[in-house]
């Protein structure tokens, strides 16, 4: 999934250009420019392949939807393993390194559990009620994103007053982990037959993308093939909304993990630790990929 600095999406793809990937690209309908022929020129190897765009927010079931806009349009071929990545994701590790890890843990799904939510409002807000106007809260201009917080704060409260509690009474558990995961080819079709659920449970709520994937998962056959997603993702430096962004002082940190994928990076906050992994940790014998 893509929105933003196209010369970083180029790095990454530079890295994930092999012949045994294809590699789908969401990119937010918001972005201006989006440079699809330099892009194609950049991928030699692997097959690139570009889906339906749509505007994406933050926190805002617009992002699920281009996640399963990308795992309809690719699991119509079929793979080993569907990888989610945004385009400031980076590997810490070789392709060969990372194919063979999955060659030897073929069948698992890689998907964070996560936390199991209360079914009752209280914590649960994030599901539990209906959020209207969170695409105006987060996602849209100065005064909008004033009015937007004021008119989200005041449905919230009628909601609770009301005793509106949208997960009363499933049977389901739901489960808030991570976005990112790496999944078979036999769970991604699974999801996409969830489609109409997935809608109704989940547009209208906040982050979403975090709740979505683990509840399916753990709600399925699939719960016990769980496994560690195998991303580095910083939350402990991070705020409340978005992971720490990995600059050069963290470069250490990275080459010793055991996990495949890393985020957060941010060229406009430090390039040089992007130029760095790709460098010195994607490419084949790399010393800091054993």
């Amino acid at each position: 999934m893509y929105h933003k600095n196209s010369e970083q999406l180029i790095k990454l793809l530079g890295v994930l250009d092999d012949e045994r990937n294809d590699i789908y690209i969401h990119a937010d309908k918001k972005t201006k420019d989006f440079p699809t022929e330099k892009l194609q020129k950049t991928v030699k190897c692997a097959g690139l392949f570009f889906t339906k765009r749509i505007k994406v927010g933050w926190g805002v079931f617009s992002i699920v939807q281009a996640i399963m806009i990308l795992l309809k349009e690719a699991s119509k071929k079929q793979y080993a393993y569907y990888h989610l990545l945004s385009s400031q994701d980076l590997p810490i590790k070789p392709q060969e390194y990372i194919h063979a890890f999955f060659r030897e843990f073929s069948g698992l799904e890689f998907i964070q559990r996560g936390t199991c939510l209360p079914k009752r409002t209280d914590g649960m807000e994030r599901i539990a009620f209906y959020h209207f106007f969170i695409d105006y809260y987060n996602n849209a201009g100065c005064y909008l994103k004033k009015a937007g917080r004021y008119i989200e704060k005041a449905s919230l409260r009628i909601q609770k007053r009301l005793g509106i509690n949208r997960i009363r009474g499933r049977e389901e558990s739901f489960f808030c982990g991570s976005t990112w995961f790496s999944i078979t080819q036999e769970f991604a079709e699974y999801c996409v037959q969830q489609e109409k659920w997935i809608r109704k449970n989940f547009k209208w709520t906040l982050c979403g993308d975090e709740i979505f994937m683990p509840t399916i998962a753990v709600n399925s056959c699939f719960q016990s093939r769980m496994h560690h997603p195998m991303r580095l993702i910083d939350w402990d430096r991070g705020s409340v909304s978005h992971p720490h962004i990995f600059t050069g002082k963290d470069f250490h940190l990275l080459a010793q993990s055991d996990c495949l994928f890393a985020r957060k990076f941010d060229m406009e906050v430090d390039a040089e630790i992007i130029d760095r992994v790709v460098n010195e940790l994607c490419r084949p014998n790399s010393s800091h990929s054993s």
